[in-house]
């Protein structure tokens, strides 16, 4: 189950950005402290990197656990556009080894899969299809976490409904960090 991508399918991705609020208002990625030495390292192009970018957000990823420790979007509210759910996929630029699928999730007793940047935050841009590669790019294991039902979807979902509903109402930007902190 999932489907994957080519590597080279991210070349254009440029995740979460620090200047999206403005140059006054640069919000650089958090960094890892605590467990610094358990952030997942991967080679693109040769480089040695942290953050796996996607479309208008960023994960890091943590080794031990297989999961993210946080993720970062960025949200145009004025350019927000509704889309369609896609599949749950790989991200082939780490090991599957490092991203959960399926061990955790299903029915009770185990978990639901929550997104750390929610599906429709990154689904944004001036052309339809930089907002749908948005909301598919959110459909990544590596921007997943288990919840509790009962927690993810009336609870977080509100929240999320609640700053999503305001970006767009508002026409404003907005960036999301989501994680421990």
């Amino acid at each position: 189950e999932g489907e994957e991508g080519r590597v080279e399918d991210y070349s254009d991705r440029e995740g979460y950005q620090a200047d999206f609020l403005g140059e006054e208002m640069m919000v650089e990625l958090p960094a890892v402290q605590r467990a610094a030495d358990d952030v997942l390292d991967f080679e693109i192009d040769g480089k040695s990197e942290t953050a796996l970018k996607y479309e208008h957000y960023s994960v890091v990823m943590s080794r031990s656990r297989r999961q993210c420790f946080f993720s970062a979007v960025n949200i145009d509210g004025n350019l927000s556009k509704k889309n369609t759910r896609a599949g749950w996929k790989w991200d082939p630029r780490i090991p599957k080894a490092q991203q959960i699928m399926k061990e955790c999730y299903g029915s009770p007793p185990k978990f639901s899969r929550g997104h750390m940047t929610r599906r429709e935050d990154p689904g944004w841009g001036k052309d339809a299809a930089t907002a749908k590669r948005g909301n598919e790019d959110s459909m990544h294991v590596t921007n997943t976490t288990p919840q509790m039902q009962a927690f993810n979807a009336p609870i977080w979902l509100a929240l999320e409904d609640y700053a999503l509903g305001h970006a767009r109402e508002d026409a404003m930007k907005i960036s999301v960090f989501t994680g421990p902190y």
